[in-house]
């Protein structure tokens, strides 16, 4: 294979190495979709085995961002080996990975089991009404089988030594804003033991990457006065909100353009991709909005109709998991309160008032 460098990434280097792990050389190459973290490419090996080749490259590091936490991919992969392990959602296989820890392609990468099929986003416009319906009904099996799983801390899936998975510390997608220098301090980044100690390193902004910014007199009196508001709460002993606070899986995008359908039938979904920054929280702070990417030009639907669709999947998601849905709705508004507060917490709270974010969240 000759040689092959995009972005500054050495892509030969890695057909090279693919070759060799397999002991099947690789035939052809082909770009596959631009993440907004990651290039990825489809081989194909002399055999005429297809794989998916997926390299980090943030979009924002052409603009003089794109940080990412060094703790990403390896977390990643280890929430794709539980989720199919625990779980009936098709997820891709992890099937060789590199840290590029000797410097010798210029990126992390990883190869993964290629489906072939199509993102649903993109299959959308042209799916029947009952299609559509039969995909919500689809979204709402996978989220299910999520909010079903776990965990005893906060923060993200790693895997040991022993190939055992365990909950450490939280990672985080790429950075993209100019002004930070530094991923978050893993030191920081828990385990957490409880939810309070998590909204306190979220309200004193040691989940936030390291930054030129330094808080203003007026904001750093406001995140004082939160971290003292949090730690006197007593919510999180409400026997009536325990079954809120059971900490389960999120994945952070869970969006139709990270559903892979079959082209034939896109009801039948045949992937969920993108775990990267998956995170163990509570039931009370997971609000995805699943069809956002649908509202985006230039083929787009109205934002009415993206209400519409939110609202129909959180009724879906309702009678299979009613302890989420009542987490989302008046039952959880205290607790995701203080979340609210946690997450701006050097913020003017009128700028970023609860009530318009909830209710943006819920498609209310």
């Amino acid at each position: 294979m000759s040689e092959f460098v995009e972005n500054g990434v050495k892509i030969h280097v890695i057909l090279a190495k693919l070759g060799d792990h397999f002991g099947d050389p690789v035939g052809e190459i082909e770009r596959g979709p631009r993440g907004s973290h990651h290039m990825t490419y489809i081989v194909t090996q002399e055999s005429g085995t297809k794989r998916l080749l997926r390299v980090s490259y943030p979009v924002f590091k052409d603009f003089g961002s794109g940080i990412v936490p060094p703790s990403k991919m390896k977390s990643e992969i280890a929430t794709i080996k539980y989720v199919r392990e625990h779980t009936n959602i098709p997820v891709p296989e992890v099937l060789l990975h590199d840290s590029d820890e000797d410097g010798s392609v210029g990126a992390e990468w990883m190869v993964m089991e290629y489906v072939n099929s199509l993102p649903l986003s993109q299959m959308w416009f042209s799916m029947s009404e009952d299609q559509r319906q039969g995909a919500v009904q689809g979204i709402a099996g996978v989220f299910h089988q999520l909010l079903g799983l776990r965990f005893d801390k906060i923060g993200s899936l790693y895997e040991n030594e022993e190939a055992k998975i365990h909950v450490g510390p939280m990672t985080f997608m790429p950075s993209n804003n100019t002004r930070d220098t530094a991923p978050p301090n893993p030191a920081k980044c828990g385990p957490f033991e409880s939810i309070k100690q998590w909204l306190l390193a979220l309200a004193a902004g040691d989940l936030n990457f390291e930054s030129t910014n330094v808080d203003e007199p007026v904001e750093a009196e406001r995140r004082a006065a939160v971290i003292e508001d949090i730690t006197s709460t007593t919510i999180f002993e409400d026997e009536s909100l325990k079954e809120f606070c059971a900490i389960v899986l999120e994945h952070v995008d869970l969006k139709v353009n990270n559903f892979l359908v079959d082209p034939e039938d896109p009801t039948k979904i045949l992937g969920v991709i993108d775990w990267e920054g998956a995170r163990t929280v509570p039931l009370f702070a997971i609000q995805p909005r699943w069809y956002t990417p649908l509202g985006t030009p230039p083929e787009c639907i109205s934002s009415e109709e993206v209400t519409k669709l939110q609202v129909s999947t959180r009724e879906a998601v309702q009678t299979l998991s009613p302890a989420w849905y009542s987490s989302t709705e008046d039952p959880g508004r205290a607790l995701r309160e203080v979340l609210h507060r946690a997450i701006h917490s050097r913020l003017d709270p009128e700028m970023f008032d609860f009530e318009s974010m909830d209710c943006w969240h819920r498609g209310a």
